[in-house]
C-alpha cells in the first residue's frame, strides 16, 4: 500500500516537490475541459487554489485559473520557484500584486487589474497575493515538456 509519506520520500530522492508529483496530469488527451471538471492542483483554503485548464500529458501549452483570495494578513500566497519557460498571466477579475524577483534577486511588486497581461521570464521567481476585498482570477499558460522523465515535472 502506497503512503503520502511514502511518495514524500521518493520526491525527496528524486528532488522532486511533493505538489509538482501530485499535480502530473497523467489523464487522457482531451481537448475539451469543462467547467466541473477542472483538476485542483493546489489549494490552500482561503489563500488561493490553482486549476489546470488544460488536459492530457503530451500538450505543448499548460492552462492554469489562479484564483487569490482577500486576506486578512495580505502576504503572498506562494512564492514560485523559478520556471524552465516562461509563462504569461492575465487578470481576469479582482485585483493582484505580482512580485518578480530580478537579476539582483530583489522583487518588483506590480499590481495588476482586470484586463491586464504579465509576462513572467524562465528562471524568475514570482509570488503572487490578492489586493483589495473580492478575489482575483487569473488566466496562466506556460509550455510544458510532454514527458516528465527527461525534465522537471511541473512549472507549478
Amino acid at each position: 500500500q502506497v503512503t503520502v509519506d511514502g511518495i514524500a520520500k521518493i520526491c525527496a530522492a528524486l528532488d522532486i516537490r511533493l505538489t509538482d508529483f501530485l499535480s502530473l496530469d497523467l489523464s487522457e488527451e482531451q481537448a475539451l475541459v469543462r467547467r466541473e471538471a477542472r483538476r485542483t492542483i493546489y489549494s490552500c483554503e482561503g489563500v488561493i487554489k490553482y486549476e489546470l485548464l488544460t488536459s492530457g500529458r503530451a500538450k505543448s501549452i499548460k492552462a492554469l485559473a489562479v484564483t487569490l483570495y482577500p486576506n486578512a494578513n495580505q502576504g503572498y500566497a506562494r512564492v514560485c520557484a523559478p520556471h524552465t519557460t516562461d509563462e504569461s498571466g492575465f487578470v481576469l477579475e479582482g485585483e493582484m500584486v505580482l512580485a518578480v524577483a530580478g537579476s539582483s534577486g530583489s522583487f518588483e511588486h506590480t499590481l495588476l487589474s482586470p484586463g491586464d497581461t504579465y509576462y513572467v521570464y524562465a528562471g524568475r521567481r514570482h509570488a503572487l497575493k490578492c489586493h483589495g476585498d473580492s478575489p482575483c482570477v487569473s488566466f496562466w499558460s506556460y509550455l510544458s515538456y510532454p514527458d516528465f522523465a527527461s525534465v522537471t515535472p511541473s512549472q507549478h
